[in-house]
């Protein structure tokens, strides 16, 4: 079985319809969505249809979570609050209500059936915590605690996103996983970003893909749609790096 990891692509379309051709490819069985799915981006409602069309399963995250409802004093530093919810303006003046409806639908974390006896933990930061920041440079006691716990059923995966920087450890027989970001990377390489397991009766493989997309499309909707303090968000998606 092969199962498709994709997270963090904040209504960016032109690079998530890229990465949804590239899986056409690959014959992928199942595709699981670790969250933030609007926010931050030019074309929230053709991701979240997009994603509704396309993925098994989606966790809720953080950003979902603030198109939902607003971002809060103490949640990001004080001199970006007002610009962040100018841009949370834009994504609610974009999408519908019922949108809004199915971004608060969803779910913290799940678990799912990989086939010949392997299963994946599926969170969008943290079990309990969308907001957490997990860098890969976390201790393995630290990975741990959070991801491999029996109330997790112990799986032989546990994914996670948020942190738009993509990479797989082995820890205590099991993985840890963060796929990326499809629409922001920070992690220098502004390629899409996304991650496959592949199982078989004896085997199981899991691996991160990067997808060149077409930035200057991606760049002209930031104009095209009047997206708010656009400037700013362009030099993110350039230099893959944080607004």
């Amino acid at each position: 079985m092969k199962t498709a990891i994709l997270s963090d692509i904040h209504g960016h379309a032109v690079a998530l319809e890229t990465v949804l051709r590239e899986l056409d490819r690959q014959d992928i069985d199942q595709l699981i969505v670790l969250g933030d799915l609007a926010y931050r981006g030019p074309e929230p409602k053709r991701c979240i249809e997009l994603i509704r069309l396309s993925a098994r399963a989606v966790i809720g995250g953080n950003a979902d979570e603030w198109a939902v409802r607003g971002v809060r004093a103490g949640e990001v530093p004080d001199h970006v609050l007002l610009r962040m919810n100018e841009e949370r303006s834009f994504t609610v003046d974009h999408i519908a209500d019922e949108d809004i409806a199915y971004l608060s639908s969803l779910p913290m974390s799940a678990t799912f059936d990989l086939g010949h006896g392997q299963t994946l933990y599926a969170c969008h930061a943290a079990p309990s915590d969308r907001f957490q920041v997990v860098l890969p440079n976390t201790s393995d006691e630290d990975l741990a605690a959070l991801y491999l716990t029996e109330d997790q059923k112990e799986p032989s995966i546990a994914a996670y996103g948020h942190i738009h920087i993509p990479y797989i450890r082995s820890l205590k027989g099991a993985t840890i996983l963060n796929p990326g970001s499809v629409g922001l990377p920070f992690d220098g390489n502004p390629k899409a970003s996304y991650a496959v397991i592949e199982t078989s009766a004896n085997t199981m493989n899991a691996s991160i893909h990067r997808v060149t997309y077409d930035l200057r499309l991606a760049l002209e909707a930031l104009e095209r749609l009047d997206y708010p303090h656009r400037e700013r968000l362009a030099q993110s998606m350039e230099r893959a790096a944080m607004p």
